[in-house]
């Protein structure tokens, strides 16, 4: 059944404020004495205020659950009113360029940005008698948190999810492994960005540097965030930067190499995690970086994942171990998103080094609270 809606009180004019209460059942309804009455007759979707003679046109048949009949200043409309319209972008899978469509009714917006994570850098190949170390940890993506009036913003806005950094390629005897890879853009909304992590440095006979640490302005706060890369090690790798946030990505671990004249197996570098936080708001959470390998064998672990908090971080990958006489160890992937990759191991002549681990991808979670 067609909808009428009508006021009969000279001091009852259509307003938005009791427009918000409309029912939307099919019946026909009119307003007396300050509320919703059903009425008899027809009509079709015209509603008109006696008060003043005006008619407005209502452009709508079956409504869209949880919206109401709203007042704009000049008509009357289906609009979703109240509530908080909440959209994701990216994945540990999928990243690029999307569009955010602005909600109806938006007030403000929440904008939760992730750069993508570092690749590891690949170790290093070379004779026993002489050092050989394994690749940098990744470093991983920054990232950004704002809040801003939604009149900031037009009605859509593109949003890029940067993709992860691959992982560093070894190199023939005696050659320095290549750089992990950087990822080639930033995560974007408007003008707000995460930045994403640098790749960790290849392994010559020296340790390898981790990616730098990557920060992103953080709106209406005093505090800085960044991500952290690890470092090779002609020994045992180093673990990955840590932060004691969960909202803070974190580095890969460094890969395992030898000093020169030593066949000695090293372990390579835990991923960087987040160590609890012991603050008024209560939050207490440990989440573990990605384990370097072992000397058993066991291979690097990739850095942990979010499950469904919008607002985690991904843990960097560990790094792979050194055994002599054997190919090196890949390092383990970053946890998405924004983890950085573990680095390569180094190996001895005649033996592939290890392989840097990649980056996460990026992502962006845009929450619009409407009124």
């Amino acid at each position: 059944m067609p909808v009428s809606l009508y006021s009969s009180g000279s001091t009852d004019a259509l307003l938005a404020a009791k427009l918000s209460d409309a029912p939307i059942d099919g019946s026909t309804y009119g307003r007396l004495n300050g509320a919703w009455a059903v009425v008899s007759g027809g009509g079709g979707l015209t509603v008109n205020d006696l008060s003043n003679g005006a008619t407005s046109t209502l452009n709508a048949t079956v409504p869209t659950t949880g919206q109401a009949l709203t007042y704009d200043g000049t008509d009357l409309k289906w609009a979703t009113v109240g509530g908080v319209n909440i959209q994701t972008f990216g994945s540990s899978t999928t990243s690029g360029t999307f569009t955010w469509t602005k909600p109806a009714n938006a007030k403000w917006v929440e904008i939760i940005l992730y750069g993508g994570g570092g690749g590891g850098g690949a170790g290093n190949q070379n004779v026993t008698t002489t050092a050989r170390s394994g690749g940098g940890g990744g470093g991983a993506g920054a990232y950004f948190y704002g809040i801003i009036p939604a009149d900031q913003l037009g009605a859509t806005e593109s949003v890029v999810v940067a993709g992860g950094g691959a992982g560093g390629t070894p190199r023939s005897l005696g050659l320095v492994g290549l750089t992990g890879g950087t990822p080639t853009t930033n995560t974007t909304f408007n003008n707000y960005r995460a930045f994403s992590g640098q790749g960790g440095n290849g392994a010559g006979t020296t340790s390898a540097t981790g990616g730098p640490n990557r920060t992103s302005f953080v709106l209406f706060s005093s505090t800085l965030t960044t991500g952290g890369g690890g470092l090779g090690n002609p020994t045992a790798g180093t673990s990955g930067s840590s932060g004691n946030t969960y909202v803070t990505p974190q580095g890969g671990g460094g890969g395992a190499g030898a000093a020169a004249s030593s066949t000695a197996a090293a372990a390579g570098g835990n991923g960087g995690g987040c160590s609890p936080q012991s603050n008024a708001s209560g939050i207490n959470i440990t989440i573990a970086g990605g384990a370097g390998g072992t000397v058993g064998g066991v291979a690097a672990v990739a850095g942990t994942s979010q499950t469904t908090q919008y607002n985690q971080a991904g843990t960097g990958g560990g790094g792979g171990a050194y055994r002599t006489g054997l190919a090196g160890s890949t390092g383990g992937a970053g946890g998405f998103p924004s983890g950085g990759g573990g680095g390569g191991s180094a190996s001895d002549s005649g033996f592939s080094a290890g392989t840097g681990g990649a980056g996460a991808n990026g992502f962006a979670v845009i929450v619009t609270h409407c009124n």
